[in-house]
């Protein structure tokens, strides 16, 4: 028995010592990514803590000036340091003697050096303390605080493993030393491209897209997107490292309900857990998206309209700032900005401001020439001379006949996407680190039903598994022990230890079969880490590896996309529900003909804006999606023949820019019918 218990402990030993070099393996590619110093540090000392099941700990780093500054803590306040001044300044003076002498240290608890300056542990946990060196410098040091009793043995285990991740820490230094270098060298270079990527096109949707994806390269944020306003109300265009926008989803709900309450104030937002200063409204809309989001830093800014100079000296008015959109900045795993990222932040929203500025008024060009006109009618009514007015009035009887009388086409616009028309979202089912990207996933990989895409980790989970392994083990035997009692010595047993064996063992096997649950349900959770492909097809998200890897999800979180390409694509394009009365009318109109004719629909993609094309109306819901803070709008669903397009364009999630056919109406009829329509639901029938 004793052989069969000391194997079951080798191999909890052995479980728990690959958990760690696991652990230590994330860290140390940790330590060779972009992560910036707040993330590192948090993930480090979070593991380190875990690892050694320690009460606390703490990073301190030397700041130009050599003074220790804390980077992150868990659980300080724990120890009793802050109950006392006396405690922190001896507790001060040990970090210091450990910079000093530049090697890993273990102090008792309540006791310290022989002198003054070399402080003490004044608390009642045992002190692990480690010196953090990089380029032949001490930069820093890394307090563990842990339970005192344990053995020798056991302490300098304790220090090895510090000692480790003090020098990863080391490497990430130096990793992130050299690459602030690079940077300066890059960065001019990166101002000068964004630049002129964000003012090279003069359509909204391009210019947005351009902004979002150029601006994250150059902020080095996690995310970034652009709303614009429509009317009070701003709406989500674009996000970066997105093809498309489900504007459905809780995200872009909620995303373009706090730009339209930021906006609404005037003023720029940013968030970084503490709501105490800002506005009811938007104190309520930051909250519910951040519960949604999981975001730790959220900067609304909104994008002004620059101002012109005057050209009539004359006019003493100030100009009222035009809001045309909003800027938002997003990051999941930092709890901070730099003062260069700040930097960067303000160059990429001045631009954002002047080039949306720009493509928004060059994209409403349409209907300038009427209005022109209606600001000559003043002049015409100050003609001097009977002639001149006649002749006025009866060019404005031609006119007014003309728009009543002569019938051009009726067209209505919308916005949309172009998709595979076979294609689904991959989902996570169990939360945790994507720590594998199988070989060559990445956009346009063809996959097959079921294939393996994506490998979470869950050290949650992997601690679940071994703590039933070995409940499980052990029960396992004291199971044989009890049986091998009453088959090798039963009838010497008195007859209460008898009954006594057998109600345990029952309880045992009871315990067994809870056990076994427990693990076939934990071994499930297992499987669903590995992410597989739902269908076959392609993959259709851009930068899979740049995205996803060393990323925490959560479930129900989405990771990937998989289409078929190679089969039909239509376009998926929302109408605001006041004009889907205009199309239902035609489809009618249309459906009574022999044959029965579809909506015929012209196109431009995004990426071809020189090239129109056509297709037909497939499927128009039934139902209007309602969002708060935004215009109802109805999915349009259209067919078009995916050979008529260059193979190199079709892209999910390409922008389209369409005209459906409702027909021939008036001149006036065109021109004005949204003025129409406004005078009949907002004085005609107002209550």
């Amino acid at each position: 028995m004793s052989s069969e218990s000391s194997s079951v402990d080798a191999q909890y030993v052995q479980a728990t010592k690959q958990q760690v070099r696991n652990m230590v393996a994330e860290i140390a590619q940790l330590a060779k990514s972009d992560a910036d110093a707040a993330q590192f540090y948090e993930a480090l000392l979070t593991r380190a803590v875990s690892a050694l099941v320690a009460t606390g700990g703490a990073i301190w780093m030397l700041d130009d000036e050599q003074r220790l500054q804390l980077k992150y803590q868990i659980n300080l306040q724990g120890t009793g340091l802050a109950e006392s001044e006396e405690a922190q300044v001896k507790h001060h003076r040990l970090l210091q003697h450990s910079l000093k002498k530049s090697e890993g240290m273990l102090v008792a608890p309540q006791s310290g050096g022989q002198g003054e300056e070399e402080g003490a542990n004044p608390t009642d946990w045992l002190l692990v303390l480690g010196p953090v060196m990089s380029d032949r410098a001490v930069r820093g040091v890394i307090e563990i605080f842990q339970r005192p009793g344990a053995g020798p043995v056991t302490q300098r285990g304790y220090l090895r493993f510090l000692l480790q991740l003090c020098e990863l820490t080391g490497n990430y230094l130096a990793s992130q030393k050299l690459r602030s270098f690079e940077d300066r060298q890059t960065l001019w270079g990166q101002l000068e491209h964004f630049t002129k990527a964000v003012h090279a096109s003069l359509d909204p949707i391009r210019t947005a897209y351009t902004v979002v994806n150029e601006g994250r390269r150059l902020i080095e944020c996690d995310r970034v997107s652009l709303a614009i306003s429509r009317g009070r109300k701003c709406r989500i265009e674009a996000i970066s490292h997105q093809d498309t926008i489900d504007r459905r989803s809780n995200i872009a709900v909620l995303l373009s309900q706090l730009a339209t309450r930021v906006v609404a104030t005037g003023e720029p937002l940013w968030y970084a857990g503490n709501t105490e200063d800002m506005p009811p409204q938007v104190e309520e809309a930051i909250h519910h998206y951040v519960d949604e989001s999981h975001a730790k830093i959220v900067g609304v800014l909104p994008l002004l309209k620059p101002v012109e100079e005057k050209q009539d000296e004359d006019d003493d008015e100030p100009e009222q700032d035009t809001v045309v959109g909003a800027l938002i900045i997003e990051q999941f795993d930092q709890a901070s900005l730099s003062d260069r990222v700040r930097k960067r932040v303000e160059v990429v929203k001045d631009h954002a401001a002047s080039a949306m500025t720009n493509a928004l008024e060059h994209d409403g060009i349409f209907l300038m020439p009427v209005w022109r006109t209606i600001g000559k009618w003043r002049w015409i009514v100050r003609a001097k001379t009977l002639p001149k007015t006649a002749a006025i009035a009866s060019l404005i009887g031609i006119l007014i006949l003309a728009l009543i009388l002569i019938p051009i086409d009726f067209e209505i616009e919308a916005r949309g996407q172009l998709q595979p028309a076979d294609r689904q979202d991959i989902f996570v089912e169990e939360g945790g680190l994507i720590d594998k990207i199988y070989t060559d996933i990445q956009h346009g990989t063809p996959v097959q039903k079921g294939q393996p895409l994506l490998k979470l980790s869950s050290l949650d989970l992997e601690g679940q598994l071994t703590d039933i392994q070995g409940q499980l083990n052990a029960t396992g035997e004291q199971l044989r022990w009890i049986n091998n009692s009453l088959a090798g010595g039963s009838d010497d047993l008195p007859l209460s230890e008898r009954h006594r064996l057998r109600g345990q063992l029952m309880q045992l096997k009871k315990t067994s079969q809870s056990l076994r649950k427990q693990l076939d349900v934990l071994h499930e959770k297992e499987k669903r880490l590995v992410i597989k492909s739902p269908m076959s097809g392609e993959i259709v998200t851009w930068d899979v590896r740049q995205r996803l890897y060393g990323r925490t999800v959560e479930p129900g979180q989405i990771v990937l996309s998989v289409a078929q390409p190679e089969n039909d694509w239509e376009l998926e394009l929302e109408v605001p529900d006041d004009k889907i009365g205009y199309i239902a009318e035609r489809e009618v109109e249309l459906a009574a003909e022999k044959p029965p004719r579809a909506i015929q629909v012209t196109y431009i993609l995004a990426t071809e804006p020189d090239r129109e094309m056509e297709g037909t109306v497939k499927e128009i819901q039934q139902t209007a999606e309602v969002r708060k803070d935004q215009d109802n709008t109805v999915l349009i669903l259209v067919n078009i023949d995916r050979d008529s397009i260059d193979p190199e364009q079709l892209r999910m999630g390409t922008s389209v820019s369409a005209k459906l056919d409702c027909g021939r109406r008036s001149i006036g009829f065109v021109l004005f019918h949204d003025l129409i329509a406004w005078i009949q639901t907002k004085i005609l029938f107002r209550l």
